[in-house]
C-alpha cells in the first residue's frame, strides 16, 4: 500500500491514542482496520511499528487529528468523502426561489474548498487522487477535467437534474489534475503545461521536432584503431598513448581468448592465434555503484563510464608481435582539467618530496605550503597533469606522516611493540602497573591488558589536591585502531583549573569482564603509592565504571572509618546526567511537554533534603503517570543503584 487514508473506527482509535499518549494492540489495530498497512511482513508486531511511525507525523487540533505540518487541515476519513465532496461541489442559488436548485461548481472550485478545510495530499494520509477522480465521475453533472475539452461550471435542479451551461467565459483552462503527492494543497494553483502539447511534437516520432537528451552512439567493436607493434617496444608504446590521449590507464580485465591478425608484420596473411588480452581502461572509467548509507560523509565516485580503451593482445607463440587496439574515445569527463585530476594519483617526484618535508619534522600544513611553492619548479612542471596529481590533500599528508611513524616502531606487530614500549616506560619511572593480554588465563584477573601511567609531578598533584576535593574520570574511544577505552582521572588545584592525575587502558572484549577488571586493577595501583584520598569521585552514569571503582574501594584502609566510607565516595557527574536526559527522554516528547520534564527533572536534582526529595518525586508521578515514556525512564534513575549518586541530598 503506497498510501493510506484513515476509516473512521481507525482515525478515533488514533485520536485516542494520541490524547492518552498510548499504542493500541495489533489486535485492536485489525479490528479498526484490517487493511492497515505493516512495517515489516515478518514482524509480528508490524502493524504497531507502522501505527508509531504515522502518530509521530500526526498532532491532536481541538477536536480533530491533523499532520504536523498542517494543524490546521482536518484528515478525513473514507466514509465521508463523498459528504466532503457534495457539500464542496453543490451550493445553492441565492437567485433561485427553489431550494432544490443548487449549482454545481467547477473541479477547481470543489477542489480549492475541500483543500481549505481538509488535508489533500496524499503522502500526509489526505485525500487520493482516485477518489476524488471517482466522485467527479459520477456526478450528475458530469464535471471532468481532459487536456482536449476543458469542463464549464454547470448547474442542475434536484428534481429532474437537467444540465445547462452558466457562462462561457469561466470555462477551466487548467489541462490535467493538481498531483498532491509532491507538494502542498497550496501548490495546486501553479499551471502546469505538456512540453510536447506546446511544442506541437509527437513524443513517438524521433523525426518530428529537436530530439531532447539523444543518446551518443555506442561504441561497438568497429570504432578502434589497430596497430602491430613488436614485444620490446610495449612498455613505450603504453607510455606514448598515455601522453598523447592525456590519460592514466589501468588495468581493467586480463583473459585468454583468439584473435586473428597477421603473422608478422608487413604480412598479409591472417591466421586465428590464442593468447592473452589484456584491457588497460581510463581512470574514470566503469560505473558508479550506489554505496550503503552510512553516517560518513558520501564521496563521489570516480567512475562516470568513460569508455576510453587499450586492448593489447599477446600471442602465446613468442614469435608473433603484438595487436594493440586503440578506442580513444573519452566521455563524461574533460581529460586535463581540474575536476578531473582529483581523480588522479600522486607523482612519485611529488610524493617523495612530501616524504623528505615530513621527515624534517615538518608539518602537514607547512609541507603543503611548500608543495605549492614548488609547483612551478623544473620537476613539476614537466609532469603531465592529465596523468599525474601534483599536489596532496590533508588526508594524504597525514597517511604520509603515520607511514613515517611506522616505520620508527620498536616492533611490526602492535602487541610486541606495545609491550617494550611498557617495559621501557616502566625503567623511566612512569609506567605504575602493566600486564599482558592473556584472555585464556585461569586467573580472571590475568586476563585482561592493563597499562597504567602516572608520572612523580602527577603523583605529587594528586597528594596536594586530592584532600578535600574530588576527582573526575571519564573515559573515550576511537583513539587507537584497536577501540581500546582509555580513562583518565583529573582533580581540580587551586584555580579550579583540572590537572591530569593518571592515564588507564585496558581491553574490553565482548561478552567479558576485561573492562570491569581493568579499571579496578589500575586504581587499586594508584591508591597504593597515595597517601591521601579525595572526598568523592565524579563519574558518568557508566555501570562498568561503577562497579569497578566500588571493589578498588572497598579493601582501601584510607577511605573508611568505623565501617563507615567517608572518602571515594562515588557521585554522578551533572553534566553527563542532564545529557543522558537530552538524549535518551526529552527527543520522544512534545516541545512544550519536554521543556516541563526537563525543569522538573533539574528541580529534583537539586533537593537539598531526602523528604524534599520523595515528596517532589510523589508530585512528579502523579503529574506523568499517563505518559508511559516519562514514568518508564525515570524509574531506571530513581533505584537503589543510582539513586544516592545524582540527588543534592546524597552529596
Amino acid at each position: 500500500m503506497k498510501f493510506y487514508t484513515f476509516n473512521g473506527a481507525a482515525l478515533a482509535l488514533m485520536e485516542r491514542s494520541l490524547r492518552d499518549g498510548t499504542d493500541p494492540s495489533e489486535t485492536e489495530i485489525c479490528e479498526a482496520d484490517p487493511t492497515f498497512p505493516i512495517k515489516t511482513k515478518r514482524s509480528k508486531t508490524g502493524r504497531v511499528q507502522k501505527w508509531r511511525e504515522i502518530k509521530s507525523k500526526l498532532v491532536l487540533s481541538e477536536d480533530f487529528v491533523a499532520q504536523c505540518e498542517e494543524p490546521s487541515h482536518r484528515i478525513p476519513r473514507r466514509e465521508d468523502l463523498e459528504r466532503i465532496f457534495r457539500e464542496s461541489h453543490l451550493t445553492t442559488d441565492p437567485e433561485s426561489a427553489s431550494v432544490a436548485f443548487s449549482i454545481h461548481r467547477s473541479w477547481r472550485e470543489t477542489w480549492k474548498s475541500i483543500s481549505s478545510v481538509y488535508q489533500t495530499n496524499v503522502k500526509k494520509f489526505g485525500l487520493t487522487r482516485e477518489s476524488f477522480q471517482h466522485q467527479l465521475d459520477t456526478c450528475s453533472c458530469k464535471v471532468g477535467v481532459t487536456a482536449e475539452e476543458p469542463q464549464t461550471s454547470q448547474t442542475t435542479t434536484g428534481a429532474n437534474n437537467n444540465v445547462e451551461t452558466v457562462s462561457d467565459d469561466e470555462q477551466d483552462d487548467f489541462e490535467g489534475f493538481p498531483d498532491q503527492s509532491d507538494s502542498n494543497s497550496e501548490d495546486s494553483e501553479a499551471e502546469t503545461y505538456d512540453l510536447f502539447e506546446e511544442m506541437d511534437i509527437s513524443a513517438r516520432d524521433p523525426d518530428a521536432g529537436i530530439q531532447i537528451n539523444k543518446r551518443p552512439r555506442a561504441v561497438t567493436r568497429h570504432d578502434y584503431q589497430n596497430s602491430i607493434i613488436s614485444r620490446d617496444t610495449l612498455e613505450q608504446h603504453i607510455e606514448n598513448l598515455s601522453d598523447t590521449h592525456n590519460v592514466h590507464l589501468k588495468v581493467m580485465k586480463v583473459e585468454k581468448t583468439t584473435v586473428s591478425m597477421t603473422t608478422s608484420i608487413g604480412d598479409n596473411k591472417e591466421v586465428s592465434l590464442l593468447g592473452t588480452m589484456k584491457t588497460f581502461a581510463c581512470h574514470r572509467a566503469g560505473i558508479p555503484r550506489r554505496k550503503r548509507l552510512s553516517k560518513r560523509r558520501r564521496k563521489k565516485s570516480s567512475a562516470v563510464g568513460c569508455s576510453f580503451r587499450v586492448k593489447i593482445f599477446t600471442p602465446d607463440e613468442e614469435s608473433q608481435p603484438l595487436q594493440v587496439r586503440l578506442f580513444p574515445h573519452h566521455c563524461n569527463h574533460t581529460p586535463g582539467s581540474e575536476e578531473d585530476s582529483c581523480y588522479l594519483p600522486v607523482h612519485e617526484t611529488v610524493k617523495q618530496m612530501a616524504t623528505d618535508c615530513l621527515g624534517v619534522g615538518m608539518t602537514a600544513q607547512q609541507t603543503s605550503n611548500m608543495l605549492q611553492s614548488m609547483q612551478q619548479s623544473v620537476s613539476i612542471v614537466n609532469i603531465n597533469n592529465g596523468r599525474w596529481r601534483t599536489t596532496l590533500t590533508r588526508k594524504e599528508l597525514s597517511q604520509l606522516q603515520y607511514e613515517i611513524r611506522c616505520s620508527k616502531r620498536v616492533h611490526q606487530d602492535d602487541w610486541v611493540g606495545t609491550y617494550a614500549k611498557a617495559q621501557r616506560l616502566r625503567d623511566q619511572g612512569v609506567c605504575i602497573f602493566f600486564q599482558e593480554y592473556d584472555p585464556d588465563n585461569e586467573d580472571p584477573d590475568k586476563r585482561p591488558f592493563v597499562l597504567v601511567l602516572q608520572t612523580e609531578w602527577q603523583r605529587q598533584m594528586a597528594e596536594r589536591f586530592s584532600p578535600n576535593s574530588v576527582w573526575t574520570v571519564d573515559s573515550t574511544f576511537g583513539l587507537n585502531s584497536y577501540g581500546l577505552p582509555v580513562f583518565s582521572a583529573v582533580v581540580p588545584n587551586q584555580n579550579r583549573q583540572g590537572l591530569p592525575i593518571f592515564y588507564l587502558i585496558t581491553s574490553n572484549d565482548v561478552k567479558t569482564n576485561h573492562e570491569e577488571t581493568g579499571v579496578r586493577l589500575g586504581f587499586e595501583a594508584v591508591l597504593q603509592r597515595m597517601t591521601t584520598r579525595p572526598n568523592a569521585i565524579i563519574i558518568d552514569k557508566s555501570l562498568t565504571e561503577k562497579r569497578a571503582i566500588e571493589r578498588a574501594v572497598q579493601n582501601d584502609p584510607l577511605s573508611w572509618e568505623d565501617g563507615t566510607q567517608t572518602k571515594c565516595r562515588l557521585l554522578l557527574c551533572w553534566f553527563h546526567v542532564k545529557k543522558a536526559w537530552t538524549e535518551n527522554l526529552l527527543p520522544k516528547l512534545d516541545g512544550q511537554m519536554a521543556a516541563d520534564v526537563y525543569d522538573r527533572l533539574c528541580e529534583l536534582m537539586l533537593q537539598p533534603t531526602w523528604q524534599s526529595f520523595d515528596d517532589n518525586l510523589a508530585q512528579f508521578y502523579a503529574e506523568y503517570e499517563n505518559v508511559q515514556q516519562v514514568t518508564k525512564y525515570m524509574r531506571g534513575w530513581d533505584c537503589d543503584e543510582w539513586r544516592s549518586m545524582w540527588v543534592r541530598a546524597g552529596r
